[in-house]
């Protein structure tokens, strides 16, 4: 079952107010498996979507293994806050792929520094939603000038012909031999 920790970051001063900002840590998390209709093309929304901004947290890793912060840890508390961050650093280390290789363990930096990249990723995934989305419109803009239309008991390409609902100012263009849609599937085959 899932866990959730706090790790609290370096403190904050804003003007003479300050605060501690921490992250939310899930360790041995299962993510839940969706499973898409043939009419889904979304992918489901994630599970922490939002959590982050209502609860205040810079943001929420998750992790499949079992992370241990030491800083949660009181078990032998002698009063010194930390404590040995070895096998914290070396997960962080081969899940987020950061260095965490230096002599004194910086564990809030390294943390911050996997808000960042998962901030950056998320805002690609955003950007490339967008440019999906933009791409897809384009398609259906062009196979809408490009659509079947019935000249004389023939499907003709109503855009190369110049079909203008009952002439053609063009030589009529079979549908099925349009360039144009035929440019299209070889793009969308040499990207499968």
């Amino acid at each position: 079952m899932a866990r959730l920790q706090i790790l609290e970051l370096p403190e904050v001063f804003v003007g003479e107010a300050s605060e501690t900002p921490f992250v939310l840590v899930v360790d041995e998390y299962e993510p839940r498996r969706y499973i898409m209709g043939p009419d889904q093309n979304e992918q489901p929304i994630n599970e922490f979507d939002g959590i982050a901004e209502k609860v205040g947290a810079r943001c929420i890793l998750a992790f499949a293994d079992t992370v241990d912060i030491p800083a949660n840890d009181l078990s032998g508390y002698n009063g010194i806050p930390g404590g040995d961050y070895t096998a914290f650093a070396a997960t962080v280390g081969r899940v987020l792929g950061i260095d965490t290789s230096s002599v004194a363990p910086d564990v809030a930096g390294w943390l911050l520094t996997a808000c960042r990249e998962l901030e950056k990723s998320e805002a690609a995934r955003e950007q490339l939603r967008q440019e999906r989305d933009a791409q897809a419109e384009s398609l259906e803009r062009v196979r809408n000038l490009h659509r079947p239309v019935d000249y004389r008991g023939t499907m003709i390409c109503a855009e190369c012909s110049a079909f203008g609902g009952s002439t053609t100012d063009n030589a009529p263009v079979a549908h099925n031999q349009c360039g144009t849609l035929h440019a299209l599937i070889s793009d969308q085959l040499a990207d499968a």
